[in-house]
């Protein structure tokens, strides 16, 4: 499956959008590494192949509590053995052993933790995550203990891995806004990020596997002070392919902060993509409609124009 992962950090969002894929087992309620054996997951990244490995042997004891009858009308009295694994070949006979009674993850917590009603489980030995990654020669060049115990913490914590390898690299952006008067902030951020996304896998020559994204929920006024202002020393630093936005009035609404942004544009490598005018910012629309336009505009005009543009994404 491909997995798209946003987090907030101080400078805003970023993503990555990397291959996954889960061997068996995708189910959300069956995610505690109880139920899996041997490979269940590897992401690939253009560094090599990150493998996520259940290892070790799950020995355990499902144990009745009280009295109770089964669904099919047998009786279980309290203190017996009802279900009993060891999978020595790691090849998950827990989840194959004990599903009929233990239905998702929050009933095995409970159960392990002594809070569940009819059942205690009786633990001897359990699995663990082990990752090991292979470069593109197939050469293994790390491999040790995960400390998830969940599968898809496991995951993240691959994804971080990839993210820390790879921050300080020169990788395409995204810059989005809303306003703070915004309701549906999260929804808004999506939709722009969205259409940018799209954008970059149509226009895109380099490396899209990392996007680094840029949010603020701020006036067009205020945002050269917050995470734009962070895009765009990193577009002086040249640390940006290119920053797609997805209309002009996401960067700015002061003409002069348009003037400097220009400038900045100027002595760098790469440059903003405005995905509405399909366009970049510096080699095209400064030349042709963006300041004039702007100039053109009263200052009451500037801040009455919509803050958020109606997206319409395929």
């Amino acid at each position: 499956m491909n997995l798209v992962r946003e987090k907030i950090s101080p400078n805003g969002y970023r993503r990555l959008n990397v291959d996954i894929n889960i061997q068996e087992n995708e189910e959300p309620n069956h995610d505690n590494v109880f139920w899996y054996g041997g490979e269940v997951a590897s992401i690939k990244s253009s560094e090599g192949e990150y493998k996520i490995v259940a290892r070790g042997i799950v020995s355990c004891n499902l144990i009745a509590k009280k009295d109770y009858i089964m669904p099919d009308g047998e009786e279980i009295k309290a203190g017996n053995i009802i279900a009993h694994v060891k999978d020595k070949n790691e090849v998950g006979a827990f989840k194959k052993e004990m599903s009929l009674y233990i239905k998702n993850d929050k009933e095995l917590s409970d159960i392990i933790y002594n809070k569940h009603k009819l059942f205690k489980l009786e633990v001897d030995n359990n699995n663990w995550f082990e990752l090991s990654f292979y470069n593109n020669e197939g050469e293994i060049e790390y491999d040790d203990v995960m400390s998830s115990l969940y599968l898809k913490d496991a995951v993240e914590e691959v994804l971080d891995m990839i993210w820390e390898q790879n921050k300080d690299n020169k990788l395409y952006s995204i810059y989005c806004r809303v306003a703070n008067s915004d309701g549906g902030t999260l929804n808004a951020i999506k939709s722009q990020i969205d259409k940018c996304l799209y954008s970059i896998n149509q226009n895109a020559k380099g490396n899209t596997e990392l996007i680094r994204i840029y949010f603020d929920r701020c006036s067009g006024l205020k945002n050269h002070e917050k995470a734009f202002g962070k895009a765009l020393e990193d577009i002086k630093n040249n640390k940006t392919l290119d920053l797609y936005s997805v209309n002009i009035s996401r960067l700015s609404r002061d003409v002069k902060r348009m003037i400097d942004i220009r400038e900045i544009l100027k002595d760098s490598e790469s440059d903003i993509f405005v995905v509405n005018e399909n366009a970049y910012v510096y080699k095209e629309l400064f030349n042709q409609i963006t300041i004039p336009i702007f100039y053109e505009m009263t200052d009451k005009e500037i801040a009455e124009e919509p803050e958020m543009d109606e997206i319409e994404y395929e």
